[in-house]
């Protein structure tokens, strides 16, 4: 279900607001195994502590990202603790755990918009 959120309602799930569409996603624990933790750095270089930090935020901080869906999977971006902007998929495991099997870097243009929402 998607819609345009009022002020209000945003501030409900502030951490799942991606420009007007609201997803009722919250990431409350990540799964890890040895797949998705090589792949990420075999491929882009990304280690599974920076994606720690953007789902379920640096110590004493909450997390905030934005997620989209793209089928049945989620698309989410966001910064990590060393500042690098970040884009991941990963598929929702239920209670909200999530599994994230792709991220790299945001492109150019992806960081740019990233940044005007922020």
């Amino acid at each position: 279900m998607t819609y345009r959120p009022s002020l209000l309602q945003a501030s409900l799930l502030p951490y799942c607001l991606q420009y007007d569409t609201l997803y009722p996603v919250r990431v409350r624990d990540l799964y890890w195994d040895d797949n998705n933790v090589n792949h990420l750095w075999d491929s882009h270089e990304v280690t599974a502590d920076e994606v720690s930090d953007i789902l379920l935020g640096i110590p004493g901080e909450d997390p905030l990202y934005t997620v989209r869906r793209d089928g049945d999977y989620y698309v989410f971006a966001g910064r990590s603790g060393n500042g690098r902007l970040l884009k991941m998929a990963g598929e929702d495991l239920g209670d909200g755990v999530v599994r994230i099997f792709h991220a790299m870097d945001m492109s150019p243009s992806q960081a740019r918009r990233f940044r005007e929402i922020e």
